[in-house]
């Protein structure tokens, strides 16, 4: 595929070509599909509002709810496709090429709420403050990769968190251990190394060892905020994070202009229960909002690694934040009507192909793809689409 081709929707057609060859069966279930695939260009929010007949509505709810994991497998094959070629770019690339595009992966949940939940399975409570009540909600374990400071993201894994009790039931911070052994069997399998690929995640995660292993064992660099509780031992003595954040002085850090006046840091090495030697960084950050300094811990694997260069690094988390507010407000995450648990995991499925035909228009479709915003690609494709759609001939 070229890097610039003239016409983005070309691109578009590839790829859903490229799904359909991949996806395990009949090319009218994968038409329905693919109505539904592309609903969030159009602003169409509800099987309802298809310009299908009721038999392929009914058609449509069965396909969804028999192919729930065919179509995790095609978005997982197809983001490992995207987020190798990146890797691969990354360790063939010159010095500048490396410092810019760096691979990260990222891993996070979130909260997609429904103001109605009728008889739906596996649902947990969220408090809205704008309804000012209770509404039904699922969690959503999602893996995504970044590259730098580039504004696009790659999904690379979506898996949908169940409460205790049901069958598929497992932690969310097993359930992104399961992803990382994941991509790392994929990565044995294709003979990629992922030295150099950063992983983050938040304290929540951190807080399992048996996840940081894991991460650490498939050749990953960890760059973590550390969790208050986890202890290490430092000078010889055994403290908590948040002892060490605490009891650091802050004429004693160092500021750097990399990072601005706001900036202090103290740069440790101690020594993890489980990861044996790692770099902790106390970050100091001054909130002119509030008139005080807020402090956190950061923790890396990777014993060279500058404190500026993890703190810029860590910085880069907020991608996932990114990713969904653009899954729910252009991508129409939270609005389903399905009640089926295997229905709503294909939902999520597809919502998440949805994004990765974004990410790739923005990607190779154009040649500054980083000032395309999800909007503006959805915008533009739609119009493009409806265009390519009217002068067709009947």
């Amino acid at each position: 595929m070229p890097l610039c081709p003239a016409n983005p929707v070309e691109i578009l057609n590839q790829n859903l070509e490229q799904f359909s060859q991949q996806f395990q069966g009949s090319q009218k279930d994968w038409q329905l599909l693919n109505e539904y695939l592309l609903m969030p260009l159009f602003d169409v929010n509800s099987t309802n509002e298809l310009k299908i007949s009721q038999k392929e509505k009914n058609r449509l709810y069965t396909v969804l709810r028999n192919n729930c994991q065919p179509l995790r497998e095609l978005l997982r094959c197809l983001g490992y496709d995207c987020f190798f070629a990146e890797v691969i770019a990354y360790h063939n690339g010159s010095a500048s090429y490396r410092n810019r595009y760096r691979p990260h992966l990222i891993g996070d949940d979130t909260k997609t709420a429904k103001s109605t939940a009728t008889c739906m399975e596996c649902l947990k409570e969220l408090f809205c403050p704008t309804e000012g009540r209770k509404l039904a909600c699922f969690n959503l374990v999602v893996l995504i990769a970044t590259f730098g400071n580039t504004k696009w993201e790659i999904p690379v894994d979506f898996s949908l968190w169940v409460k205790k009790g049901h069958a598929d039931y497992l932690s969310k911070p097993q359930r992104m251990k399961v992803m990382v052994e994941a991509i790392s069997a994929e990565a044995k399998t294709r003979d990629i190394s992922l030295d150099g690929v950063w992983f983050s995640c938040d304290a929540a995660y951190q807080r399992s060892n048996a996840l940081m292993k894991t991460v650490v064992d498939a050749g990953l660099t960890l760059l973590t905020k550390v969790s208050g509780n986890i202890t290490f031992s430092l000078l010889g003595q055994i403290k908590k994070a948040k002892v060490i954040r605490d009891e650091t002085p802050r004429a004693q850090m160092k500021q750097s202009g990399r990072l601005g006046w706001k900036y202090r840091y103290k740069r440790f090495i101690a020594t993890h229960p489980v990861l044996g030697e790692v770099v902790l960084i106390v970050s100091v950050l001054y909130d002119e909002k509030h008139d005080k300094y807020r402090r956190i811990v950061l923790m890396t694997t990777d014993l060279t690694m500058q404190a500026t260069t993890a703190i810029n690094g860590y910085k880069q988390r907020w991608r996932i934040e990114i990713f969904f507010k653009s899954m729910k407000q252009e991508l129409h995450l939270s609005r389903f009507q399905f009640r089926k648990f295997s229905s709503i995991r294909s939902h999520f499925q597809l919502r998440g192909l949805g994004y990765l035909l974004i990410s790739l228009v923005r990607r190779w479709g154009f040649r500054h793809h980083t000032r395309w915003s999800c909007r503006k690609v959805k915008r533009w494709l739609r119009e493009a689409l409806t265009i390519e759609t009217v002068s067709q001939p009947a």
